[in-house]
């Protein structure tokens, strides 16, 4: 999470004051001390125009392009 405030540029203080949170509760999340809300998450990620699905699941969620190399192996298998 922390990585999405500070790639939106927000101090912890302006991410708290556009989803109605403290300065401490942004740390505790970015720490790991507290579990995020289905409704925190969503209202982080609208407040640092990211994705929802990045918050919940990080790179782990994104879908990689297929690699082409494999792709070609894969159609002559058939």
């Amino acid at each position: 999470m922390r990585a999405v405030r500070v790639f939106a540029d927000l101090t912890r203080e302006e991410l708290g004051r556009r989803i109605g949170a403290s300065p401490r509760t942004i740390r505790r999340l970015e720490d790991d001390q507290r579990r995020m809300t289905d409704r925190e998450r969503a209202r982080i990620a609208w407040a640092c125009g990211a994705p929802e699905w990045f918050l919940a699941s990080g790179w782990e969620g994104a879908q990689s392009p297929a690699d082409p190399a494999q792709e070609s192996q894969d159609d002559r298998d058939g």
